[in-house]
């Protein structure tokens, strides 16, 4: 898939029946993967392998495949010839890409929805004289090479074991090496940085509406409090000096993560007696917040 190698890892594997390998190194990789229809977009971290797997049987020819058709699933390996396995995804990424959405067919094989595409799992029934005794998992994906960017851009998915994943000290460490190779000086005269996405994290859901929404409540309270220009006029100060920008009318509709905002009042103050102030915790139901997807890194202030 031409990625890059990120890192080298020695690991011992334990197999079936309690059989260990002698510590072996492989190579790490950061990959892409996406739905067919484009609708969802994911990259985790794997390992190297010249031979993964056997290959794994396409879902072969029987009454499953009509009435997958009538329950509206859509299995895309059906009657192809079986391909060598390029990506075998772990249970601890696999949990996070189900969506809870499952059909129990009058064969016993369960179909079960993911991010990526539906899979099917269980028994095939006996369909000839041989006897066919084969469990099988089957899932539709579509591996494509991600650009540097859209690594930085995405949200990132574990793929460790919990006894494998980096201690604190590790991850403030590559939190802070990010930083470095990351933060550019620009034309305008500031620092740009990428966001230090956690290792952990879940992609986030277009919260649009409800941004606002909460925009829309949080200007019924301004408005009611004769505070709706002093405010307004703190966003213009930060448009006029290039803070902030207004987003093209043709882009609002695009996907994106919006952070909802209030107003801070502080009378006391001579200079900012109303402030705004992000909130990167907000959250839709089942989903995390942006301040759950991203690393903490070290506390640089004394």
């Amino acid at each position: 898939m031409k990625y890059p190698v990120g890192r080298q890892e020695t690991i011992k594997h334990s197999l079936f029946g309690g059989v260990s390998t002698k510590e072996c190194k492989h190579n790490c990789y950061r990959i892409k993967l996406k739905q067919l229809n484009a609708n969802f977009t994911c990259n985790f971290e794997v390992l190297d392998k010249a031979v993964i797997c056997e290959n794994v049987l396409p879902v072969s020819e029987g009454p499953w495949l009509d009435e997958l058709k009538g329950l509206g699933v859509i299995l895309t390996d059906t009657n192809v010839s079986s391909e060598p396995i390029q990506v075998l995804i772990g249970a601890y990424i696999m949990g996070k890409l189900l969506t809870g959405k499952r059909k129990l067919l009058f064969s016993g094989l369960v179909a079960v929805e993911t991010h990526l595409g539906w899979t099917l799992m269980g028994k095939v029934p006996q369909v000839s004289t041989e006897r066919v005794n084969l469990a099988m998992t089957v899932t539709s994906l579509f591996v494509k090479e991600a650009e540097i960017a859209d690594l930085w851009r995405l949200d990132v998915l574990g793929i460790k074991e919990p006894m494998e994943k980096k201690s604190k000290q590790e991850r403030d460490l590559k939190t802070k090496e990010s930083f470095k190779e990351t933060v550019i000086f620009n034309q305008d005269n500031r620092y740009e940085v990428c966001l230090p996405w956690a290792d952990d994290s879940f992609p986030l859901p277009d919260n649009f509406n409800f941004a606002k929404k909460r925009l829309e409540v949080t200007t019924e309270k301004l408005l009611s409090g004769n505070l709706y220009d002093k405010y307004e006029n703190v966003f213009q100060d930060w448009l006029d000096e290039g803070i902030i920008e207004e987003v093209p009318p043709n882009e609002v509709a695009l996907y994106g993560k919006y952070l909802p905002h209030r107003p801070v009042i502080k009378e006391s103050s001579s200079t900012t007696p109303i402030r705004p102030v992000f909130d990167a915790s907000s959250k839709l139901q089942g989903h995390p917040s942006l301040n759950q997807c991203l690393q903490c890194g070290q506390i640089l202030l004394n």
